[in-house]
């Protein structure tokens, strides 16, 4: 696969999979979507993408400290913003979570922590493990999963402080995140841009995140069901 080939497939990827105008995500901003449906999009994000991101993005930087030492730099910049807000200046993604649980949809923080999500928010989360431990050359796929949730986000934020009641600090965890998965899609492009070198890899690369984007939708999917 020629590099141009490669990159006109990343953008088809992008463009099928962005997750702006899911029909969870249109609910949510149009006010349809329930009390429940927002219960259950925290599980199960919780689980795909905010428990796990301290761990996850430490063993993704420990992985690729000997492959790359410039890439294992722009990995822990991704773990600074997820674990403490460094870069929004705004808190650990985690926290950003627990504040919509608690502030917004005004439930204890031990029922999100004891929460079952779904098969898709699992498989997705082990996914991300995968990459990290196995195929950290490949990493660039979770900044292409970031960046097809970015427009989501914004309107998430919109839906949920126009409908619901609920308060900007509240809901931090969507604008914040509008403008965190920027950055993250853009480290994901530098990743790619450094780590991915042949058609081998460049073939390999699109297989997996055909796979994790697939996977994230169906998470998405999920949220759907209460």
């Amino acid at each position: 696969m020629d590099n141009a080939t490669f990159k006109r497939e990343l953008r088809d990827l992008r463009k099928t999979f962005d997750l702006e105008n899911h029909p969870f995500i249109n609910l949510v901003h149009e006010g349809k979507a329930t009390r429940e449906h927002l219960k259950r999009y925290s599980v199960e994000h919780y689980e795909m993408t905010i428990r796990d991101a301290g761990a996850l993005m430490a063993q993704a930087y420990l992985e690729m400290l000997p492959l790359d030492r410039d890439g294992a730099r722009m990995v822990a910049q991704n773990f600074a913003e997820e674990a403490l807000g460094l870069y929004t200046k705004s808190n650990g993604h985690a926290d950003l979570m627990h504040e919509f649980w608690r502030d917004g949809l005004g439930l204890p923080l031990e029922e999100l922590e004891h929460s079952s999500p779904s098969p898709a928010a699992r498989a997705f989360n082990a996914d991300i493990w995968r990459i990290c431990r196995a195929k950290p050359r490949y990493i660039g796929t979770l900044g292409m999963a970031e960046g097809c949730e970015r427009a989501a986000y914004r309107k998430m934020f919109e839906g949920v402080t126009t409908h619901y009641g609920m308060t900007p600090e509240a809901a931090r965890f969507f604008s914040v995140h509008v403008e965190a998965d920027e950055e993250h899609e853009e480290t994901g492009h530098k990743l790619v841009d450094q780590l991915i070198r042949d058609d081998y890899e460049r073939r390999e690369f699109v297989a997996e995140a055909a796979v994790m984007l697939d996977l994230f939708r169906k998470g998405f999917d999920a949220m759907m069901v209460v």
